[in-house]
């Protein structure tokens, strides 16, 4: 498992700057086994046991657990017990015959998929999520189509047939150009990959492709990168600015169909809104939205808070010899607003006095502190106290 940087780690040994520069959004890159990406390369995130054993002991419903497939016929009703919950003798039925066990969201459940996903969120500011294909060998899940997001595939059990067509929809829009099997595409093959255990496939959206297992059974992770783009900050500020001017909610006119002229008058009013709106909108404020809407939804796991939480309760806690630090899977902002210093964090806001703010740069600063390296805009008191707050909202962590 990675120590610091997640998404080096991911595509290691290519660099980030490499990535971002020559494939993301733009080409298809597959990252091969070397001497220091072998098979087990994300063994830590998960292997067939443990897909295995979550199966057994969690009773996730359908569709969060569902079979897909292109060479067997079933309803998902065959396989559901009444209350949705998973029917496993049937499910592994129809996965010997040839289906593909997909999980959605196991990022929500595995505690390896969710910390990948939350510093993901932390290093790139863009939302991931997994899904899991479990197919057995000579099979195929899907027929040639695209997605709406990148994808970044993670092999971490036996091998896929990728074939790799050309982008007939170049970086689609979510929903109004989902891909649909009616539509006549035409893809050009580009190219045939044999991904391997321990390997990388990384798909820009648009990109056509299908996949099938050789002479093994094979088990991927699908990161989904749900990424912001540039339609949706214009989209944001165009519904933010409604808010404000009246004539963005006006109807159109009554009888407008079919009527040149008032169809020459909406024009006019629509180029002279847009003229307001390119003067007036806050693009930073919109941004800042933005931001707070991710980590408003950004989940968080705080391992040992239980404990952490009772040696507070039980003042075993001793603030002066103890080493502290922020949490590493978690997105933080900060910021003073009038008198008060308000921290964004766990989906949460929390709010300080603003003479915080000065001891909590140093903390954010950091990768370990002690009481003796926070200053001295608050007496020893002061400090424990900011402590134990940030200790039970699950900012800090004690080593």
């Amino acid at each position: 498992m990675p120590q610091k940087k997640y998404f080096d780690w991911l595509i290691h040994p290519i660099t980030k700057e490499t990535f971002l520069s020559d494939y993301f959004e733009k080409e298809v890159l597959h990252i091969k086994q070397d001497k220091s990406r072998t098979s087990s390369y994300y063994n830590s995130l998960l292997t067939r046991k443990v897909f295995d054993l979550f199966l057994n002991e969690q009773n996730v419903k359908y569709p969060d657990v569902q079979l897909v497939g292109t060479s067997i016929d079933f309803k998902h009703r065959d396989y559901l017990h009444t209350d949705n919950s998973i029917n496993l003798p049937k499910l592994y039925k129809f996965y010997a015959e040839g289906a593909t066990i997909n999980v959605v969201g196991l990022n929500s459940y595995l505690m390896s998929l969710g910390n990948l996903c939350d510093n993901l969120i932390k290093e790139t500011s863009h939302r991931y999520q997994t899904n899991i294909y479990c197919t057995p060998k000579e099979k195929q899940g899907f027929n040639t189509h695209y997605d709406s997001h990148d994808v970044i595939v993670l092999q971490v059990h036996g091998s896929k047939e990728w074939e790799i067509y050309d982008n007939p929809v170049e970086l689609p829009l979510k929903g109004p150009q989902n891909f649909t099997p009616e539509m006549d595409l035409n893809p050009v093959l580009k190219q045939n990959i044999t991904l391997k255990e321990g390997e990388l496939l990384y798909i820009p959206r648009g990109v056509m492709h299908n996949a099938r297992t050789t002479n093994t059974s094979s088990i991927h992770i699908t990161l989904g990168v749900m990424g912001t783009s540039m339609f949706k900050l214009v989209s944001n500020s165009i519904t933010k600015a409604a808010t404000n001017n009246i004539e963005l909610r006006k109807y159109l006119p009554f009888g407008y169909i079919n009527n040149e002229q008032l169809k020459e008058e909406i024009s006019k009013s629509f180029k002279q809104v847009i003229t307001d709106l390119e003067s007036n909108i806050d693009v930073k404020s919109i941004i800042n939205d933005m931001e707070d809407d991710v980590i408003k939804h950004m989940p968080s796991k705080l391992v040992g808070q239980l404990e952490l939480i009772d040696a507070l309760n039980e003042n075993v806690l001793d603030y002066h010899t103890s080493t502290f630090s922020l949490r590493k899977n978690i997105l933080i902002k900060y910021e003073v607003i009038g008198e008060e210093l308000i921290i964004k964090a766990n989906g949460l806001e929390h709010s300080f006095p603003d003479y915080v703010y000065n001891t909590f740069k140093i903390i954010s600063s950091k990768e370990h502190f002690n009481v003796k390296d926070l200053g001295n805009d608050l007496d020893d008191e002061g400090k424990e106290v900011l402590l134990e707050h940030l200790i039970t909202e699950g900012i800090i962590y004690v080593h």
